[in-house]
């Protein structure tokens, strides 16, 4: 069962779908997508946000035709994971629907340059079990986006503080970032929205 914020985004991006831009630039993923203010740093791009709190790798497949492949969007960055880590899904099944997820991306928009960001780091206070596996599963998204030709941003590495966690300067709950985080993360990202970029990062 959907939360109702993931019902309501789906409804709202049915409503939109015959308004999004043409050629768009979609990020797709959970509440630190959802929270990241896109237009203010790139006013000039075609942004479509298709974030949704609290979503799963699960929940991107479900909504994954109208979120993405309606969308024909002309790039398409994806972060998502980090829910099912906190929902205690084992790395095991998390790689099963990421092979799953990146098949169904891959198959339905082959036009598409898409796009694979890292899972970002939590502060020191998460448990170091959900630590461990965020570097766990960022290691497997960079094998296998490397095995099917996959752009993969590794957002991790430039998170992490001396002890690599996630540097508190850049969180506001120790999993969220703050404005100097989405300030870093436009940085990193924003030469791969021009035109003709798809190099890794």
């Amino acid at each position: 069962m959907r939360s109702e914020h993931w019902q309501q985004r789906y409804a709202l991006f049915k409503e939109e779908l015959s308004s999004v831009p043409k050629n768009g630039i979609l990020f797709l993923g959970d509440s630190i997508t959802e929270e990241f203010p896109l237009g203010t740093y790139f006013p000039d791009s075609p942004i479509i946000n298709r974030g949704i709190g609290g979503d799963s790798i699960d929940g991107v497949i479900a909504r994954l035709e109208l979120s993405a492949i309606q969308p024909r969007p002309a790039k398409l960055f994806l972060m998502i994971g980090i829910n099912d880590i906190g929902a205690d899904q084992s790395v095991a099944y998390m790689r099963q629907k990421y092979i799953e997820l990146f098949s169904l991306i891959q198959s339905g928009l082959p036009q598409t340059q898409f796009y694979v960001q890292s899972l970002l780091p939590c502060t020191e206070e998460w448990s170091k079990s959900m630590t461990d596996q965020v570097r766990e599963i960022n290691q497997f998204l960079q094998k296998i986006c490397r095995e099917k030709s996959i752009p993969f941003i590794d957002l991790y590495a430039r998170f992490i503080d001396p002890k690599n966690y996630l540097n508190e300067g850049l969180s506001r709950d120790g999993l969220h970032i703050n404005t100097n985080g989405y300030n870093l993360w436009a940085q990193i990202i924003g030469p791969l929205l021009q035109p003709e970029t798809n190099n890794d990062q």
